[in-house]
């Protein structure tokens, strides 16, 4: 004998029968469909084949959502709790419990979640197909139940939205052995540029423009730009949002040997993206291959709102600045890689200059001894 339903409710995570999203086809709703099921005379969980044939629907037509309202199994983390809701619980999917007078062993909880493309509102139930065919709904007798959906306007973010902190981080000194007669230390400094917004949290960042894995070298990851300013080199990184911790940056060079410092990011926050200008003596030539690219992202709040931002520099690249605004030319960007921002835009070496006894020369370098 096959399965029946005995019931099928929808819930919301609050308990509200009104809920909120914004309407960009991220923010979603967690809708808990409760069922228990029958089967031989005896309770019965379905499976998760079984639970396949759960829908969603228009809770006048018993249709499966569709247009701009969907609904998908999958969780796709922007589901926490509508600004300013009266009713506000932790954004995780905690199974519901029971319904009134039964015991909790008879009901079972599936979760699916509905977002919104366009702004409007929708009343939606859910049905649920059993093998004999009888649709199961939440629109008949002592099933009924439904949930309003309403999907609001997205915030649009501009650069009135969001602050660009520029911080001076720290500074330090990498020494170096290459069997001279003194000490030869590197100074370095490192500015921090933190991006927050002032509406909801940042929540991830989609970046463009950086080596993610430096090309095998563990010191430019998420690099996009080594730049000389002078004798010495500019370095830009854009980083992964997430929590504060060290990263390893510098080079292993075939001169010079490892020229490697720890530095701390993320430290204002998982809903922080950071930026990291470090600054060290010597030219590029020292720290080769080295790169140059224009660097964007694409950052989403909590709620799943996004915007492009372009990361713009002045002074060599010593300075950052963050743009509403696209920096460069798309004619300036040959293939569907990283656009190149006009300063050795390809991965480069340069000839380490020499002195008159064929070692190198630390003074054009920008290396220098310390006093």
């Amino acid at each position: 004998m096959s399965w029946t339903v005995n019931s099928i409710k929808v819930e919301s995570r609050s308990g509200s029968t009104s809920l909120n999203v914004f309407a960009n086809g991220r923010m979603q709703v967690p809708v808990y469909i409760v069922l228990s099921g029958r089967k031989d005379g005896k309770d019965y969980l379905l499976t998760p084949e079984d639970l396949k044939r759960v829908k969603i629907t228009n809770y006048h037509t018993d249709e499966p959502l569709s247009g701009p309202f969907h609904y998908r199994s999958d969780d796709l983390g922007y589901t926490a709790p509508f600004p300013s809701s009266p009713k506000s619980d932790e954004a995780i999917d905690e199974p519901r419990g029971q319904m009134e007078d039964r015991p909790i062993s008879t009901f079972q909880t599936h979760t699916l979640y509905v977002h919104s493309t366009e702004v409007g509102d929708m009343r939606i139930g859910a049905s649920v197909l059993q093998p004999d065919n009888v649709l199961v709904t939440t629109r008949s007798g002592s099933n009924d139940s439904s949930l309003y959906i309403n999907a609001k306007p997205r915030p649009y973010y501009t650069m009135n939205d969001v602050k660009f902190e520029r911080e001076d981080t720290a500074n330090g000194t990498i020494p170096i052995d290459i069997g001279l007669p003194w000490e030869l230390k590197l100074p370095w400094d490192q500015d921090n540029y933190y991006l927050t917004s002032k509406i909801h949290p940042f929540r991830k960042a989609t970046i463009t423009g950086t080596i993610k894995d430096g090309r095998g070298e563990v010191g430019k990851e998420h690099c996009y730009a080594i730049v000389e300013d002078d004798k010495t080199s500019n370095w830009c990184f854009a980083w992964p949002m997430g929590p504060e911790k060290s990263e390893k940056v510098g080079a292993a060079t075939s001169d010079f040997g490892n020229i490697y410092t720890n530095i701390r990011i993320n430290q204002k926050g998982e809903h922080v993206l950071t930026v990291t200008r470090w600054h060290i003596s010597g030219k590029k030539s020292v720290y080769q291959p080295f790169w140059s690219y224009w660097c964007y992202f694409d950052i989403y709040d909590i709620y799943g709102n996004d915007k492009t931002f372009y990361l713009d520099r002045s002074d060599r690249h010593n300075v950052l600045h963050l743009r509403e605004t696209q920096p460069w030319s798309l004619s300036d960007v040959s293939n569907s890689g990283p656009a190149p921002d006009g300063d050795f835009p390809q991965d480069g070496r340069e000839p380490v200059p020499l002195g008159p006894d064929g070692t190198p020369d630390l003074e054009a370098l920008g290396l220098t001894p310390s006093t």
